[in-house]
């Protein structure tokens, strides 16, 4: 990968979106949108953040070049209705739309997927409550439940079709130490849409909770786990998110954050200061020099086979010829 820019004027940028490997947005805290038409070559700032920062965009997707959506972290909780925003013009002006959602309101919204142009699902927030929101209208209408007792808090959601997909998050993470130290990560799946859900997978130790997930094939894919203490794993699963398996990998980080893989071998997790690499699907791992001490939210693999990934700055992977 190279930094291929910009560099976020505030925190760090939190999440990227893709519509096809050319048109691409990224967010940021405060609430930032950048906008690429090349690929990332070169971008343009589409928005900045009123009110000193009041905007914390978390997630982000789009399902045309000008209709979007944008997840609020809400670090200013009790303050209502800020979880979730819409754009109707490419990112550059945003509605809050948190009170439309039918059901109960997120906090705010950590992790969005988009199916189809009709079909975005999102879920947030990641110290609870844990909120699945979905349309199948194109926007038009959102519907919400709330995930306990499976979920206390959610990150991030991967549909694969309109159907079936999966969210992750833990289960006893909250907003006390006493809470994170109680958790334990959790994979939930659905094949109704999100109407019914199962748990597939609880991690074996506490203090842990998942982060991003990466599937480079339906079969194959890949969660980062948050947390601290030694025990640091990536998950894996080799049918579907069926079943998955816990890979170690030895480092001194706070857990990760961002997975991206661009095959089922050679993909990355970010940590909290830096990022990983492997070329073996997991088995190994190493930490990369180009990320530095950035911590790597979000990996996003474009169609070409491409990767850009967001820290403090923004990082382009081009595959070889």
């Amino acid at each position: 990968m190279v930094n291929a820019g910009p560099e976020s004027p505030g925190q760090h940028f939190m999440d990227t979106w893709f519509l096809t490997k050319d048109e691409g947005w990224v967010v940021g805290i405060p609430g930032d949108v950048y906008h690429t038409a090349d690929g990332g070559t070169t971008w343009d700032v589409r928005h900045t953040s009123p009110n000193n920062g009041a905007q914390a965009f978390r997630s982000v997707t789009f399902i045309t070049p000008t209709h979007g959506w944008v997840g609020d972290i809400n670090f200013f909780n009790p303050v209502p209705h800020r979880a979730f925003w819409e754009t109707l013009d490419g990112g550059r002006t945003f509605t809050d739309i948190s009170t439309q959602i039918i059901g109960p309101e997120p906090v705010g919204i950590c992790g969005l997927w988009k199916v189809d142009a009709s079909t975005v699902y999102g879920v947030g927030r990641w110290n609870g409550p844990a909120i699945f929101i979905k349309t199948t209208d194109g926007g038009v209408t959102w519907h919400s439940m709330n995930l306990a007792p499976l979920l206390t808090g959610a990150v991030d959601v991967y549909f694969f079709d309109q159907l079936h997909g999966l969210v992750v998050g833990g289960r006893g993470v909250g907003n006390t130490p006493a809470e994170q130290a109680s958790s334990r990560t959790v994979v939930i799946m659905t094949s109704d849409g999100g109407a019914t859900w199962s748990e597939r997978y609880v991690g074996s130790t506490t203090g842990h909770w998942a982060w991003k997930i990466s599937f480079p094939t339906p079969l194959i894919g890949y969660v980062a786990t948050q947390g601290g203490g030694a025990d640091h794993v990536t998950i894996k699963t080799t049918d579907g998110g069926l079943t998955w398996s816990e890979l170690p990998v030895v480092t001194t980080e706070l857990g990760f954050s961002g997975a991206g893989f661009v095959s089922p071998t050679l993909g990355w997790i970010g940590g909290e200061t830096g990022a990983f690499e492997t070329a073996d699907g997991g088995t190994s791992w190493q930490k990369v020099a180009w990320a530095g001490d950035e911590a790597i939210n979000r990996f996003r693999i474009l169609s070409n086979g491409a990767a850009v990934a967001v820290g403090k700055h923004v990082f382009r992977y081009t595959p070889p010829n």
